[in-house]
This record gives structure tokens, C-alpha cells and sequence, in this order.
């Protein structure tokens, strides 16, 4: 009777351990599916003034950070702790960030102690002064570390997906979206962000109208970009950090597009006094490339 008993005990020990083994192998498996498939884009917050892609966040931090003209560009835009994260994490995934009139916002893959490796690395180190608060809103934890100036920087990380802000309102506006699976970004932006090399370290996407591109054909047409999105992936080169981008090409503009080059690097440079530009320019039947590079 006593080997009977144990029989069946070891058997439903057995159906147990098996049980919790398919559940952990493809609970796992949906994790990474869930982390994987989450278009980092289509969590968006409304209405973004640009939008920046780091790829290869080891290429950013390793090489072009490197060079204190271009830690200055970065840092003029990204707040430290944003540059921190990227330094300190090990194997940091591909990340995003969007830009609004309210602040910024970060989005980026991760797995399920992604978290807490960002307290302990980042988090704790820069602002551990003072405990963080959290608060749950419809079954997500936001955690906000106090900073100075009364400022608040917050975090949740859900579905395999960690997004990042100085804004609440932005944070909260982002988790609903991803709650209720709801898109925000407009067709516009959604068609220029399919465009951009994934394979180039960085992609960056600014509304036309900010770079005021445009080329006089005389003393009273003037041809101009504008309405639209401009798309360029930003590389390095032989010691150089360059950009890249495309638009339709019309042969009848033909003798425009080398002075819109000349016009787009003058941009550039306004706005990053830090970069000479030399561009270059060629095209096919059907697009205009342009290529601007800067010595690091």
C-alpha cells in the first residue's frame, strides 16, 4: 500500500514539475514575442516636434559621444540622465525618442528586470537622495524620482516595453495608448519612419518647416519644402559623422537640387554651430540623395 502511495505521489510530482516547466517555457517565449513585436512608433505621444532613433546605442555612446563637439550637440537636447541611461546599460536595446512642447519622452525594449537594472545603474546613483514614489493607474506602477527644481523624472515599464519621462502627463498619455492599443502618430510620420535605415546607428526625423528649406528661381518664385516630414540616418565615416537622406527627384527641378543641398547644410550648421558640413548630392530616375558630412 506504502508503494502505491508513493507511486502516485511521485507522479503527481512529476505532472507538477512538468506543468510548471511548459508554463515557464512559454511564458518566457511570450515575454520575448510581446518585447519583440511592440512597435516602439506606434506608442508615440501626440503630436511630436522630431523624433530620435538610436539603433546602436554602443555606436552612439563609444564613438560619437566620444568627441565633445557632438557630446555638446546631444546634450544641448538630451537630458543627462537620458545620455546616463544609454552609457550604463549593458546591451541597451534599440531606443526612441520623441520630442514635444511638454518634454521628452523614451521608449526602448525591455525584458523583465530591465527596470530595476536602470535604478540600481542610473537611477539611484544620479537622484537616490530622496526615495521615489509610485503610484498604479490601471494596473501599471509609475515610479517618479524627485529631482531639483521641484521636477520629477518617471518610468514604467510594461509588456516588454520601458518608456521614460520628465512629463507625467506625456508618461500617462503614452500608457493609455498602450493600454488601450491605440496609435497616435499621423499617416504622414508613420509613412517617414518606414523609410529610415534600421541599420544605420541613428535615424532622425524633423518637420520641414523647422529647417526653412528653400531655393529662390528668381526675383519672385521660390521653390519650398514644407508640410512634410524630412527623414535622415546619421552615420559615421572614416572619422566623420554624417547624414543621409532622400526625396523624389523631377528632372524639370533638376539645376535646384544642388543650392537646396548648399541650403539644407546652412541649416544644419545653424543649428549645430559644431558641424562643417561638405555635402554631396546624386541622383536616379526616381529619388535625390543627399549625403553631409562633418570631421568628428
Amino acid at each position: 500500500m506504502k508503494a502505491y502511495q508513493q507511486e502516485i505521489i511521485v507522479c503527481i510530482v512529476v505532472v507538477m514539475a512538468t506543468i510548471l516547466a511548459v508554463w515557464f517555457f512559454f511564458g518566457t517565449m511570450e515575454e520575448e514575442k510581446t518585447a519583440v513585436q511592440t512597435d516602439l512608433y506606434s506608442l508615440i505621444a501626440p503630436e511630436p516636434n522630431a523624433l530620435l532613433a538610436v539603433n546602436k546605442p554602443a555606436v552612439l555612446t563609444n564613438v560619437i559621444l566620444k568627441h565633445q563637439q557632438l557630446h555638446d550637440i546631444f546634450s544641448s537636447y538630451l537630458p543627462d540622465i537620458y545620455l546616463s541611461i544609454l552609457q550604463k546599460t549593458p546591451s541597451m536595446p534599440s531606443t526612441l525618442f520623441s520630442f514635444h512642447s511638454q518634454g521628452i519622452v523614451m521608449y526602448t525594449h525591455a525584458d523583465g528586470g530591465f527596470d530595476l537594472l536602470i535604478e540600481k545603474e542610473v537611477l539611484k546613483p544620479l537622484l537616490g537622495i530622496y526615495s521615489p514614489q509610485k503610484t498604479v493607474k490601471d494596473g501599471i506602477t509609475f515610479t517618479y524620482y524627485p529631482e531639483s527644481g521641484r521636477q520629477f523624472f518617471g518610468y514604467y515599464q510594461y509588456q516588454g516595453v520601458f518608456v521614460a519621462s520628465y512629463s507625467k502627463k506625456l508618461l500617462e498619455s503614452v500608457a493609455q495608448q498602450q493600454i488601450k492599443n491605440k496609435r497616435s502618430i499621423t499617416k504622414e510620420l508613420d509613412k517617414t519612419q518606414q523609410l529610415a535605415d534600421i541599420h544605420a546607428p541613428l535615424n532622425l526625423i524633423v518637420p520641414a518647416n523647422k529647417l526653412d528649406l528653400y531655393v529662390n528661381f528668381n526675383d519672385s518664385l521660390q521653390w519650398r519644402i514644407h508640410d512634410k516630414w524630412l527623414l535622415a540616418d546619421v552615420f559615421t565615416n572614416e572619422g566623420k559623422v554624417c547624414c543621409f537622406g532622400s526625396q523624389p527627384y523631377f528632372a524639370s527641378l533638376d539645376t535646384l537640387y544642388n543650392q537646396m543641398a548648399d541650403t539644407l547644410s546652412k541649416r544644419i550648421e545653424t543649428v549645430f554651430p559644431q558641424l562643417h558640413i561638405t555635402p554631396e548630392i546624386y541622383h536616379d530616375d526616381n529619388m535625390v540623395y543627399y549625403t553631409g558630412c562633418s570631421p568628428m
